[in-house]
């Protein structure tokens, strides 16, 4: 069995056939459907009905046992019915009936008195036929817009003035300070050991920091001071000490001031 060619045309022949009894039997019974409406949605969805037929009828030849029973497909008349000629019958079925629904659509707009198809069609989604009634439903959707408005500019204004006075807290710690803007205590750290004369070693952990103390310099220019114990060095002697060091910069834009050792 063609397993593309049956559940391909079938679920499309199915859904047609769900769009035919719709426009068959639902539609009808609908208000502003008059007597030509009415008539052009039967017409309507007896082209679609004709699709539908004709796809899930392909589909069901695709199975070997049914196909069987049909009389050969090469002969006389029978050998044009191929998916050359299936495809293009039933879009121009459905380009039919589908231009016979816009045009119950227009009659039926016209008669319940709404200005547009588009209208229309969204009053039937909210189960309403009456203009006056989708009036009412327009205006709550725009006070319903409205509150979300005010509740988005609402929660924003919050959000800022939170930000603000976190960022207000932030500028008063050098620390915080230094994290949400520019440390340049790295780029310190390369170059402290070559002030060294001799032997330099650094002496921190895998999780310390190198620069584990800081203070303002400056609050008002962003100037501050990082400084730290975690190194030693060899002096002229060859004696190992530790030593203490520093690091001033511009924790606005990173620009080192300074550094050396304490």
């Amino acid at each position: 069995m063609n397993k593309k060619r049956f559940f391909g045309y079938g679920i499309i022949g199915v859904i047609s056939l769900m769009v035919a009894f719709t426009r068959l039997v639902s539609n009808l019974s609908e208000p502003g459907i008059g007597v030509w409406s009415g008539f052009i949605s039967i017409a309507s969805g007896l082209f679609v009905l004709l699709a539908s037929f004709i796809f899930i009828t392909w589909s069901l030849l695709a199975i070997p046992t049914i196909a069987e029973k049909c009389p050969p497909m090469n002969v006389g008349w029978k050998r044009f019915v191929r998916v050359h000629t299936i495809i293009p019958v039933f879009i121009l079925l459905i380009i039919i009936g589908n231009s016979l629904d816009a045009i119950k659509d227009r009659l039926q707009t016209k008669e319940l008195g709404f200005s547009t198809i588009h209208d229309m069609n969204d009053a039937k989604n909210n189960n309403i036929f009456s203009p006056d009634e989708y009036q009412k439903l327009l205006a709550q959707r725009e006070l319903e817009k409205k509150r979300l408005a005010d509740q988005k500019a609402l929660d924003e204004a919050i959000a800022a003035r939170n930000k603000a006075a976190e960022e207000a807290k932030c500028n008063e710690d050098v620390w915080c300070y230094i994290k949400n803007n520019e440390n340049a205590s790295f780029s310190c750290a390369s170059l402290i050991p070559k002030l060294a004369k001799y032997k330099f070693e650094w002496t921190d952990g895998t999780l310390e920091q190198k620069f584990d103390m800081a203070r303002w310099i400056d609050k008002s220019k962003h100037i501050v001071e990082t400084s730290g114990a975690h190194a030693t060095a060899q002096n002229g002697f060859g004696a190992t000490q530790n030593i203490s060091y520093y690091c001033q910069f511009n924790a606005e834009t990173g620009d080192i001031i300074n550094y050396g050792f304490n």
